[in-house]
């Protein structure tokens, strides 16, 4: 995943500057398409070496901007450059749908875990009001 994220930005970065688009650009491009990214995010994409440091950028942030080269830019990409962008915005898709399943994991197992904290507490305050009753 991180050598073809490196790649999607190495990608990104030629066909940014092949066809003259402007982060400010992007940013309008993102906005339009509905997909917040600052202004600041997609400048530190497309800064020197940040193709080394592919942990730094999520990958929602990543397919939005693919989005937005893709549809400016794909004119200047080849067959292969384009799909093997598809590509990576398939898997950060999939990366989203199973970080969003375990969000729903963790959220239900945090539901569960105060309902039990609730009975527990319960069973506790019953125990002490009939404790305090016995010795009154």
């Amino acid at each position: 995943m991180k050598e073809t994220t490196r790649q999607a930005i190495i990608d990104l970065k030629r066909v940014k500057e092949q066809n003259n688009i402007t982060c400010q650009k992007i940013y309008e491009i993102c906005d339009k398409n509905g997909e917040a990214v600052g202004i600041t995010t997609i400048r530190k994409i497309f800064a020197p070496g940040s193709e080394d440091k592919t942990n730094n950028f999520r990958p929602d942030t990543l397919n939005a901007i693919l989005h937005a080269v893709i549809g400016t830019g794909s004119d200047s990409l080849s067959t292969a450059e384009n799909d093997a962008l598809k590509a990576v915005i398939e898997m950060n898709d999939k990366l989203l749908a199973e970080k969003d399943e375990a969000i729903r994991r963790l959220t239900r197992e945090l539901e569960d875990t105060k309902l039990r904290l609730e009975t527990v507490t319960d069973m506790i305050r019953v125990a002490m009001e009939s404790f305090g009753k016995r010795f009154a």
